[in-house]
């Protein structure tokens, strides 16, 4: 015990060392967990098992042996001033040495994940630091009164490096450099340019303001809240109709009477699909593409918005919130040169960011935060588990501020627990009421578990990209907060219970990168990476024992990364700029005047009109993405239990739905099919089949890419 209160105490003397020495040794371990997984390459079982067993080993190995090497410090070399900056250089000086030998810039080579790549890692690093414990013992004497705190500002430099070969920045055909050199440095090019503007902006964030009197603060955050509207608004209301219809599917389903968890598949959650349908019910928006993507893009617009005051609230700072909600909107936005998708915005995160808003403008509403949990139970599984995470991360941190409130402990655990109970009771008895059955989960969990462990449209990790700089923020922010603990600042406690809140949400939201490993989808995550390194870059900057040096040296890797992603953002902000109300582009179709975009789905409801206006179901058999919008501009659902044929047929429980399905068919009902049979899935034609062996078609109509078949009972020996 005394040797760790010893430990301990050097720890809170010296604590920029033991963060440094924690996340290094913590980059360690887990490079080698991956290279103890990745014999034989990467699966998406292995993806999970490296993040679930990596956190909690990781995360307590890295500290523990910092916390070791505090005590040596104290017990051997306390004379020795330049110990830690001697130890630190020898790490960076290995991981740097490492990266140089097998990716050495410009790359000569591809890169590539296997354990011939991380095993010399795995035995250098132990014997890098047992050489600069030697040359310690060694040399003890000619380095005690050496100054090498210059050291410190060497180490942002040599973090950056390192970090570039995460960043994508490698040439994919090098066998081609000696002909393409300059296509193939493109990349590089804009690095250069990034380091050079990085200077700069490190400069400028040191001269004094050139206004005499500073723009008032309300102005200026009206100003950048318009600015961003001007930007993310799309007037052409862009729209991606296969991503859209697993959400308008089973929306149009819910208004034309269906019910959730009964009759209607969907992956996507409850709660969000009730929230979408109230929606288009309420307001005067029509249910349409158009309607949904004006939707989508006011969401994200408040979204933005939040991110941008809590920024402004937990930071104390105007420039810098403003300099981070650049670069949330550059890779959030317009990262993507497409439209937003809904899965990937705020209908699946909002409630997460919801609950850390009520964290950090108002730290009393705990009846609030229970609802909101409850709320995210309902909303769907994903949105449930960020909002729990970062709801027991912010907690758990004031009650390790303040231990007297563990007596708040059981009404801690006990309200989200009321909230979430209270919430599935009443979502039951709302079931049962309008369906007359009780809510069936097995669909819903069938979709989590096809995604999730059953390797359906798996993309596995590539070892060289960007989701390592995402560890690495969420890793530091962990210690420093564990470090705060460490300190016991009660006076900080509001900020900081709502970074880690922030930072336990995003360690959990990394989740949605895992299995469909695709670098975009790390844009769709990066908010609370973003303002969790601004946050803490600011605290380093206003601290006072951390040196200038390193300070300044941060901040410009900060502005290398900034310029880094600005570029990589750049065709999407240029794509999408035409449609902005800035660009001066007319205006597209709105959702008020839009019409159908495909033949097909205009011939369909040209038949729906002729022979089946009266009723409320059909059967209507067309191109799956066809299928959902026919049906929404009709204002019809689906006779069967089918909101959107490509969701539906994904799961062999949605076949057996629909053919187990009574149908209850009434004489002279139609059957609506396309021309076009071979673009059908394999849903579509089994209840097709199951209609033609149960009754009798009859050709009625048809126009160029629709057919409408009148159905009759059999007639007794027909076959």
């Amino acid at each position: 015990m005394r040797r760790l209160a010893e430990a301990l105490a050097e720890i809170r003397r010296a604590p920029l060392p033991f963060v440094l020495l924690g996340f290094t040794y913590a980059a360690y371990f887990l490079a080698g967990l991956i290279a103890f997984f990745t014999e034989d390459g990467v699966s998406e079982s292995e993806e999970w098992r490296i993040f679930i067993v990596g956190w909690p080993t990781v995360s307590l190995a890295g500290p523990a042996a910092a916390l070791l090497v505090a005590g040596l410090k104290r017990a051997r070399y306390a004379e020795v001033k330049s110990f830690y900056p001697l130890l630190l250089a020898a790490n960076a000086l290995c991981w740097v040495d490492y990266f140089v030998f097998h990716f050495p810039p410009p790359s000569l080579y591809e890169y590539e994940i296997a354990e011939r790549a991380l095993y010399p890692l795995v035995w250098l690093v132990p014997l890098a630091n047992l050489l600069a414990f030697f040359a310690l013992d060694r040399g003890r004497h000619l380095i005690a009164g050496i100054n090498t705190t210059g050291v410190y500002a060497l180490l942002p430099i040599a973090a950056l490096y390192v970090g570039l070969n995460f960043s994508g920045y490698q040439i994919d055909n090098p066998e081609l450099l000696a002909k393409t050199w300059w296509p193939q440095l493109s990349g590089f090019r804009r690095l250069f340019a990034a380091l050079a503007l990085a200077f700069i902006a490190l400069l400028s964030s040191h001269l004094k303001s050139p206004f005499p009197r500073a723009p008032h603060s309300v102005a200026v955050d009206a100003t950048v809240l318009l600015a961003t509207v001007l930007l993310v608004f799309d007037t052409t209301f862009a729209f991606d109709d296969h991503h859209y219809n697993f959400y308008l599917g089973p929306v149009n389903d819910v208004l034309r009477g269906k019910t959730l968890l009964a009759d209607i598949n969907c992956q996507y959650g409850v709660g969000a699909i009730y929230a979408l349908a109230l929606f288009f019910k309420l307001l005067p928006v029509p249910l349409n593409y158009q309607g949904f993507s004006l939707l989508l893009h006011v969401l994200l617009i408040l979204q933005y918005a939040l991110a941008y005051l809590l920024m402004r609230r937990v930071l104390g700072s105007q420039s810098f919130p403003v300099a981070a909600l650049l670069l949330i909107v550059a890779a959030n936005y317009f990262s993507q040169t497409g439209p937003p998708l809904p899965s990937t915005g705020p209908l699946r995160f909002g409630v997460a960011y919801a609950l850390l808003a009520v964290f950090a403008f108002r730290t009393h509403w705990r009846i609030a935060r229970y609802a909101l949990v409850g709320l995210a139970s309902l909303w769907s599984f994903e949105s449930f588990t960020y909002t729990l995470t970062a709801y027991a991360c912010a907690e758990l941190y004031l009650l390790l501020q303040a231990p007297h409130r563990l007596r708040r402990l059981p009404s801690l655990i006990g309200g989200p627990a009321v909230a979430v109970a209270v919430g599935h009771l009443f979502l039951a008895l709302f079931t049962y009421l309008r369906a007359g059955a009780w809510p069936d989960w097995s669909h819903y969990f069938e979709y989590l578990a096809l995604y999730s462990v059953d390797e359906f449209g798996t993309l596995t990790v590539e070892a060289w990209r960007p989701w390592a700089l995402f560890i690495a923020v969420y890793f530091l922010s962990l210690l420093l907060l564990a470090y705060r603990v460490l300190l016991s600042r009660p006076a900080d406690a509001e900020s900081s219970a709502f970074i880690a809140g922030l930072t336990g949400f995003g360690i959990v939201q990394f989740t949605y990168f895992l299995g469909r490993s695709h670098h975009n989808n790390l844009y769709h995550i990066c908010i609370p990476l973003v303002f969790i390194a601004t946050y803490w870059l600011l605290l380093m900057r206003r601290a006072d024992r951390v040196p200038k040096t390193f300070a300044r040296s941060a901040t410009y890797c900060y502005f290398v990364a900034d310029f880094v992603l600005l570029a990589e953002t750049g065709p999407g902000f240029i794509a999408k700029w035409q449609h902005s109300p800035l660009s001066g582009a007319p205006v597209a179709p709105t959702p008020w005047s839009a019409q159908p975009y495909q033949p097909e789905v205009n011939d369909a409801l040209i038949l729906i009109e002729r022979y089946a206006a009266d009723r409320e179901r059909i059967a209507l058999f067309l191109h799956p993405e066809r299928t959902t919008e026919t049906l929404m501009l009709s204002q019809k659902s689906h006779i069967f239990p089918m909101s959107n044929p490509k969701q539906d047929d994904l799961l062999p429980s949605g076949h057996a739905r629909a053919l187990d399905y009574e149908h209850q068919w009434q004489p002279d009902d139609y059957l609506f099919i396309t021309r076009d049979t071979p673009s059908l899935t394999g849903i579509q034609r089994e209840v097709i089949n199951k209609i033609m062996q149960q009754m009798q078609g009859l050709y009625a109509d048809s126009t160029e890419h629709v057919y409408a078949i009148q159905l009759s009972t059999p007639q007794k020996g027909n076959p």
